[in-house]
């Protein structure tokens, strides 16, 4: 079973995404962008779901710090903000997708198919 690390700093958020996803993926959740960190590390998971705007380190700082260890770790970004710069710097440093909340379900759900099938 793949297994998706979901990084967000809220809890509603994170339940919602355990009882979208699962039992077809198995669905880490971290509070903070520290937590997410370490989770990485310890539960190597297949895909990352990552939130923009938290508290002390940002989206953007955990995406730069799984680039630095994982190229090729999938990274989706969840967020409230859109603003073109946000977007682009997600993707500067490597974000896979970028999609604003409110979340369109089966826009993820495709988006997360298309980066595991290349997994094996």
């Amino acid at each position: 079973m793949k297994k998706i690390l979901v990084i967000d700093d809220e809890f509603d958020f994170l339940e919602l995404m355990k009882y979208r996803f699962e039992p077809k993926y198995y669905v880490v959740t971290a509070l903070s962008a520290d937590d997410g960190i370490k989770k990485y590390h310890e539960q190597a998971p297949d895909l990352v779901i990552c939130d923009i705007l938290m508290p002390l380190k940002d989206g953007i700082d955990v995406i730069k710090e799984i680039r630095e260890k994982n190229t090729k770790t999938p990274i989706i970004v969840v967020s409230a903000i859109d603003s073109f710069d946000k977007i682009n710097e997600a993707y500067r440093e490597d974000a896979n997708f970028y999609i604003t909340k409110p979340i369109d379900f089966s826009t993820l759900s495709l988006n997360i198919k298309t980066l595991l099938r290349g997994i094996q």
